[in-house]
């Protein structure tokens, strides 16, 4: 069964902003939300598919880092350091 995932990375959203989209090809995934509202919705296939909007003033400067963790397909949000500018591991 797959499930769309829509994480808004902001309280803000915009209505201009482009939505990112990354499968999760496996049954087990886990997503992590820094800020901004998370909504589940069933879909058809294998896949998880996961829609991220950005927004707010700092939504631009956020990555989004898709990897395995411990066996587990995982997409989580990167902020940058705010002394160094690089993104935070």
């Amino acid at each position: 069964m797959q499930a769309i995932v829509i994480l808004l990375l902001s309280a803000t959203v915009l209505s201009a902003q482009q939505t990112e989209r990354y499968a999760m090809p496996d049954e087990e995934v886990a997503i992590y939300n820094m800020v901004g509202q998370v909504r589940l919705e069933p879909g058809t296939g294998a896949d998880v598919t996961v829609e991220v909007m950005r927004g707010g003033a700092d939504g631009a400067k956020l990555k989004v880092a898709q990897s395995k963790r411990d066996g587990v397909e995982t997409l989580l949000p990167r902020q940058p350091d705010p002394v160094r500018g690089d993104v935070v591991r």
